[in-house]
């Protein structure tokens, strides 16, 4: 993450991002690409842009296809929209690196770590559904607000980094995950074997009993 030190030194504060939020990326028609999420936008943009007579509000940016100035957007706005597209999106650990606050639209996706990290401190999400009421959502956030999803990404993105020279901890963290998954894997190997042995303990109940009434027929 950019600046780390002064992002905490100064609260999680940062005057100097102007825009409300950035987004850069390929849009394409099929509704798979990204789950709709990028459509959906775009479709929330053009009704705006319309609504207002041609004119975009001035403080979102949202690019379809590449920019030249990517680094710097992510470095100027308040939010990054973070949705996927045909596969896992590097979009969250891009916006965690430039500061910038992440916003996580992507239905029915289990994000990495999530199970061990509160996503909630460090990154906004929202369903497919909110879509249309982004530009409210997003202008809710106070500055209070959007200091402490800084200070929370300071915290944790090192779980995303792979570098040790950057103090990443992804290792750490992907073991971890195998670690739980392996649990969860032996938690329900152990209660399979259960549920089996009852069974086989009540086939046999039945098989006795059966028995027991033919003999009595006899």
């Amino acid at each position: 993450m950019k600046d780390l030190c002064t992002v905490v030194a100064a609260g999680g504060r940062d005057p100097a991002r102007k825009l409300l939020f950035f987004f850069a990326g390929g849009i394409a028609e099929s509704m798979e690409y990204s789950g709709g999420t990028r459509q959906a936008i775009k479709q929330l943009l053009t009704a705006v842009r319309i609504a207002n007579g041609n004119s975009t509000p001035a403080d979102v940016m949202f690019v379809e296809g590449r920019t030249n100035d990517y680094r710097q957007l992510l470095q100027t706005s308040k939010f990054c929209i973070a949705p996927y597209g045909f596969g896992w999106g590097l979009r969250l650990v891009q916006a965690l690196e430039f500061g910038c606050i992440p916003v996580i639209i992507q239905d029915h996706v289990y994000q990495a770590f999530e199970d061990f990290l509160p996503y909630e401190e460090f990154s906004v999400r929202l369903r497919l559904s909110e879509v249309p009421r982004l530009l409210d959502i997003l202008r809710s956030y106070g500055a209070e607000q959007r200091a402490a999803l800084r200070l929370g990404m300071a915290k944790y993105y090192r779980a995303f980094i792979w570098h040790r020279e950057y103090g990443g901890q992804a290792y750490e963290y992907t073991l971890a995950g195998l670690q739980r998954r392996l649990a969860n894997m032996q938690a329900e190997l152990f209660h399979m074997r259960r549920r089996r042995r009852r069974q086989l303990r009540h086939s046999r109940s039945l098989l006795a009993r059966h028995r027991g009434r033919r003999r009595e027929e006899w």
